[in-house]
């Protein structure tokens, strides 16, 4: 009984001996190939990873260049901040490094106040600084560029009645607004800034729907109301032909074109309004 338990035992380790070896050749080689297809993968996500936190750093340091002077409350300061970083955040990476260069800033106005009484607005010409008072008490924002630099430095100012806290419409409309001005100035390449233009003249002459009816009156409105309903934002002058009520859903219908690239330069569209 002993022996024949025995020849059990040595017939069942003959079987498993090879099978054992199998295993292991296997392993040997699918382990290899396992871990090169890993490697290759983390290699691949690097410079993605990369690119995202390097978008990221840009959006942050953007975003938190904004002026407040004395007067201004810590909740504008955040509709600033919040705003810009939310504008921003899906905006491709070498857009956003163009954006980073001209290192635009946004600059709130306390009530009572004009943008010529600070820099660098004082600087401007007189004619322009008498343009500035007359144009001012109708408008919540304005937006110059120094040219002096290279590249060009968009300044971004916004009235603080607009922006009572960082959630209101006519807030984020403006800031908006204001910042695609400036991304037309220096967040664009030489031939893309070109095309607003040409699109502008084509729905002018074939009478063309435009977004606004100040969007009508130039190609740097029609750009920069065409940002601010991408963004889904609503934004209003007392004159009431400023105010929005078309978005990204109406671009793709009514002006195509401009769909097309606002996608290209600004990402996915999505609302900032809640």
């Amino acid at each position: 009984m002993a022996r024949f338990t025995a020849s059990i035992l040595c017939g069942l380790l003959s079987f498993a001996v090879p099978a054992s070896a199998a295993t292991t050749i296997a392993f040997e080689r699918e382990a290899p190939l396992a871990v090169a297809e890993a490697v290759a993968g983390a290699k691949a996500a690097v410079p993605v990873l990369s690119s995202k936190i390097r978008a990221a750093a840009i959006v942050e340091r953007l975003s938190k260049n904004v002026v407040t002077p004395p007067g201004i409350s810590r909740k504008t300061r955040e509709a600033g901040v919040s705003t810009i970083a939310a504008m921003l955040r899906d905006v491709p990476l070498a857009r956003l490094e163009r954006l980073d260069a001209c290192a635009p800033s946004l600059l709130f106005v306390p009530q009572g106040k004009l943008p010529t009484e600070f820099a660098p607005f004082s600087e401007l010409h007189e004619s322009w600084q008498r343009g500035v008072r007359d144009f001012w008490p109708s408008s919540a924002g304005i937006m110059r560029t120094l040219y002096g630099n290279s590249p060009p430095t968009p300044i971004v100012a916004v009235a603080e009645w607009v922006c009572p806290d960082q959630w209101s419409a006519a807030c984020r409309g403006t800031i908006v607004h204001e910042m695609g001005h400036a991304f037309q100035e220096c967040g664009l390449n030489g031939e893309e800034s070109l095309y607003p233009g040409r699109l502008y003249r084509e729905h002018k002459d074939g009478d063309g729907l435009f977004p606004t009816e100040y969007a009508s009156t130039e190609q740097g409105e029609y750009f920069a109301d065409s940002v601010a309903a991408w963004f889904g934002v609503k934004e209003t002058i007392p004159d009431g032909n400023h105010w929005l009520i078309t978005g990204s859903i109406w671009i793709q219908v009514h002006d195509p074109k401009m769909y097309s690239f606002l996608y290209e330069v600004l990402g996915p569209p999505k609302s900032l309004d809640r």
